[in-house]
């Protein structure tokens, strides 16, 4: 498993969560997102996406989640079937 970190730029966020992402994988990567709430339930899922990644704080139906804590779980894997993740606590406060 190669080296990643995701950091969160906002803190708290209050419109957007920009994630940005670092790994030492190389090649063409494949990027996957998933966000969930403290309790597991996921939120948000995207595929194949590149960093910074913004998040818009909705759910996959469109809606605002409600303030909280979540955490972004991201997941990669490169064409030479090597994979890696991170995750980060993002804290959305609604004003």
């Amino acid at each position: 498993i190669a080296n990643a970190s995701l950091t969160v730029e906002e803190d708290p966020a209050t419109t957007e969560a920009t994630l940005n992402y670092v790994h030492s994988l190389s090649g063409d990567i494949e990027s996957n997102i998933t966000i969930e709430s403290l309790d597991g339930k996921t939120v948000f899922t995207a595929s194949n996406v590149t960093f910074p990644y913004v998040w818009n704080l909705k759910d996959n139906s469109g809606n605002d989640v409600p303030a909280g804590h979540y955490k972004a779980f991201v997941k990669s894997e490169s064409l030479l079937n090597n994979h890696t993740g991170a995750s980060v606590e993002i804290i959305v406060v609604r004003l």
